[in-house]
């Protein structure tokens, strides 16, 4: 192993999470051999206990995928020896995976009454940089079997906006139970009842949208209609999380329909950027769209401060 790539990747680790903690999982057999992935653990700045993969971005390592460009996160609310054992055993299945950034990984693991795990960035940052590289920190998240069908029909984000609702999030319980609302995820997904408004892209692009998967939603612009959009707008406010809804905003960003005007006021109520992210880009568009001037996105985008200094003055405004 690299020691020093590995102390600088838990460095920076730490700078994220909290202070480390002793006595890292190690495992038999190691991760090159075939085995699980070590894990490090770390005492949450938010509280509880967040264990960390400390392996699959190891450049020197053989992985028959090839060193990943992500570690996987797994929090809960006090030290145990399960989270650590079912993160390490989890970490090699993932590393060759192309799965969207919120993705759900069905576990058996006898002893939790866990259907599965889902993939989603970790927050408040979901990156940190070793020796000049950046790499994405996932967060896995344990739901129930109810939570991971209910993944299925209506997105990761819907389900994680129902367990942060319920308190559960971004806590990892072995034991807990089907939170609330879930039923209502799996009988009718957001925005379901206008799918049958929109045309086959539009379709496509929601539901890219709803499973929060960006690289499709990029795919479906081409295909939205003009009368997709104002369908579009109403479904805004019917998605549950954020993510979600940035994600609806760059689906739309092509068209100019009066309709997405409330979509872009709603867009400066979410709270400013830190850096040049998809929360920098989503503002970008908003701001662009309010000024009817569709060019000004790429001022914007290149840069920070006069975008955060631009929605300020839009919040001063009385909305129209």
């Amino acid at each position: 192993m690299d020691n020093s790539f590995a102390q600088h990747r838990r460095d920076a680790l730490a700078a994220l999470i909290g202070e480390p903690l002793p006595r890292p999982h190690v495992a038999v057999p190691p991760l090159h051999l075939g085995g699980g992935v070590d894990v490090l653990s770390f005492n949450a700045r938010e509280g509880g206990v967040t264990y960390v993969t400390a392996g699959l971005t190891n450049p020197t390592f053989p992985q028959r995928y090839g060193a990943a460009r992500f570690e996987l996160s797994l929090h809960t609310r006090e030290p145990n020896e399960w989270a650590a054992r079912l993160l390490s055993r989890v970490g090699p299945h993932s590393a060759g995976l192309r799965f969207p950034l919120y993705g759900a990984l069905p576990i058996h693991e006898g002893a939790l009454r866990l259907g599965g795990l889902v993939f989603a960035p970790h927050e408040p940052r979901s990156y940190f940089d070793v020796d000049k590289e950046r790499y994405l920190l996932l967060r896995c998240v344990g739901v129930s079997p109810d939570e991971l069908a209910a993944c299925h029909t209506a997105g990761v984000p819907s389900v994680l906006a129902a367990l942060e609702r319920a308190g559960a999030y971004p806590f990892t319980d072995a034991n807990r139970g089907t939170v609330p609302h879930i039923d209502t995820l799996l009988r009718t997904p957001p925005g379901s009842a206008l799918l049958g408004h929109l045309s086959p892209g539009g379709r496509r692009g929601f539901l890219a949208v709803l499973h929060g998967i960006s690289e499709d939603v990029e795919h479906a612009r081409e295909n939205l209609t003009p009368a997709d959009v104002p369908v579009l707008a109403v479904i805004y406010l019917q998605l549950p999380s954020w993510p979600q809804r940035a994600l609806l905003v760059h689906l739309t960003q092509d068209h100019h329909h009066p309709s997405l005007h409330h979509v872009w006021r709603h867009v400066l109520g979410h709270p400013d950027p830190e850096d040049r992210s998809e929360g920098h880009a989503t503002l970008a568009i908003a701001l662009a769209g309010l000024e009817q001037n569709f060019d000004a996105f790429g001022v914007y985008w290149n840069d920070l401060p006069g975008t955060l200094a631009r929605a300020r003055e839009h919040r001063a405004k009385p909305a129209v």
